[in-house]
């Protein structure tokens, strides 16, 4: 059993079932035009990937490889990985339309990994001669920062004709990285209330629960971020958990992940003050350079979620001291 409808999984998602990221999807197509490296921006399960997909599959229909970023990830793993996924596409391709590859037929064979023209062994680079696009998903991931260099690095000199797409939260260590390789960055931000709550109902009555949850007290606790919703819902409606049980599961779950992004992120001697500010302490200092940062990096405080988590954040480090 899985969900349907605008809760499926991103990567089986038709983009007529993506709900209410129209704007940013056309925000991230348009930038596909320029061969610059992307940067989508935004905390865990805010829609990032969903984003980066629909915006791929229309600038380059199947010709889209997703590298999901590992601690361990190197070159030689990020081309192997994109060399077989392309294989694949490949293979679908000439099974459907027969289709050709570097002048010459592709002898398709149920074994991907022997998919072959008569001519020569695959190549990314002349497979990349018509656009595709490379999602490198969650990039902070990397354990080494000289990986993603690398990267990057490898795909302006080889891969001329590839765009490459990176989501995640941006490190410290990007910045200088960013600018050598003029990555465009977009910020992704949590579903606002309104549309938040109709996400839900749309959801949950497709999936046939329309009744399943208090809508007003999920937005309260787990935010907007569509991911969160979703998998309150799938706690619901797959594991039969009681909604208060499955929000308070999916919270804690994404409250451990958030925190540890945001100790990789800040300085807490740095944005206290203008944390404490925007909690609604007013005798705090409040900087506009911090505001304008935390919301670079997608930390909007009218969401619940970004407010619960930074408020325990802060709190957790005061007990310490």
């Amino acid at each position: 059993m899985s969900l349907e409808g605008v809760f499926e999984p991103y990567e089986n998602k038709e983009e007529k079932k993506i709900f209410g990221r129209e704007k940013e999807i056309k925000k991230v197509e348009k930038m596909l035009k320029s061969k610059k490296p992307i940067m989508i921006i935004g905390f865990r399960r805010v829609g990032k990937s969903t984003i980066a997909y629909a915006a791929a599959r229309r600038f380059a229909g199947k010709r889209v490889a997703h590298v999901y970023c590992t601690k361990n990830l190197d070159l030689d793993s990020f081309q192997s990985t994109v060399e077989k996924q392309f294989r694949r596409i490949i293979a679908q391709e000439s099974r459907t339309s027969g289709a050709t590859f570097g002048g010459s037929a592709i002898v398709a064979s149920t074994s991907i990994e022997k998919s072959y023209t008569k001519s020569r062994e695959f190549s990314v680079e002349d497979y990349c001669n018509d656009n595709c696009v490379i999602i490198l998903d969650e990039v902070h991931n990397i354990g080494n920062p000289n990986v993603l260099k690398d990267i990057l690095k490898f795909s302006r000199d080889h891969l001329r004709n590839a765009r490459i797409i990176l989501t995640g939260s941006s490190l410290p260590y990007m910045v200088d990285l960013f600018k050598r390789f003029k990555v465009q960055k977009t910020t992704v931000f949590p579903f606002d209330y309104g549309t938040a709550i109709e996400f839900m109902k749309k959801g949950f009555k497709e999936n046939a629960c329309e009744n399943c949850a208090d809508y007003d007290y999920v937005y309260s606790v787990i935010g907007g971020a569509p991911g969160h919703i979703i998998d309150v819902a799938e706690e619901i409606i797959i594991e039969n958990k009681k909604y208060l049980e499955a929000v308070s599961s999916v919270y804690d779950e994404q409250k451990e992940k958030l925190l540890e992004d945001i100790n990789k992120l800040f300085d807490y001697e740095e944005i206290a003050e203008t944390v404490k500010y925007l909690l609604g302490d007013s005798s705090s200092s409040y900087s506009p350079e911090i505001v304008k940062h935390l919301e670079k990096l997608g930390y909007t405080f009218s969401d619940p979620f970004v407010q619960n988590v930074f408020k325990e954040w802060i709190q957790s480090i005061e007990r310490s001291e």
